[in-house]
């Protein structure tokens, strides 16, 4: 679309730049701003050495779906003999992070041209980690009684002005070799 004129809100290179969890980090990294250690994983047999627990997920992929936590080396062998034949592992191969130890809720800041204009705040289902409503999270019903508190996080973000806007880290790098 943006090839024919068509007026887009997002550049396609950001784009890409958000949907590549693999590229998100590097962008992250390359710009200062504090994210998980993150690497590639492209061949079952070469579990990477880390130290547990971690996070095992598609490196483009949304709503939860393959994200596995895992405890230990033996758990991570496990989870990546279990998707070592799917077709986007094959293709793309899947990201170890370091787990960010779940606070059972989530914030989501929306921002454009560098203010904060959304947010939401996700609730973990009972017994979950992960915060996808896909897996069963909720909306905060309390979540106006919070708005202070995003607020705040907002407030925050203008004061850091790494963190202002996406748009300004996720431009794409020059070509690179996955590690």
């Amino acid at each position: 679309l943006s090839a024919r004129g068509v007026t887009i809100l997002n550049d396609p290179s950001v784009l890409l730049s958000t949907h590549d969890k693999l590229l998100t980090a590097r962008l992250l990294d390359g710009a200062g701003i504090v994210h998980p250690e993150t690497r590639l994983v492209t061949a079952v047999g070469s579990t990477p050495k880390w130290a547990d627990p971690v996070v095992l997920k598609p490196r483009f992929g949304s709503w939860g779906l393959h994200v596995a936590r895992c405890d230990s080396e033996d758990e991570l062998r496990r989870q990546l003999d279990a998707i070592a034949e799917h077709r986007w592992f094959r293709s793309g191969g899947a990201i170890v992070q370091d787990l960010v130890p779940s606070s059972g809720f989530d914030l989501r800041l929306v921002v454009a041209r560098r203010r904060v204009v959304g947010a939401v705040l996700r609730v973990s289902a009972e017994g979950e980690w992960r915060t996808n409503v896909a897996l069963g999270a909720q909306l905060a019903e309390d979540y106006l009684e919070r708005r202070d508190r995003v607020r705040e996080i907002a407030r925050e973000s203008a004061r850091r002005p790494q963190l202002a806007s996406a748009a300004d880290v996720m431009r794409p790098l020059a070509p690179h070799t996955p590690t």
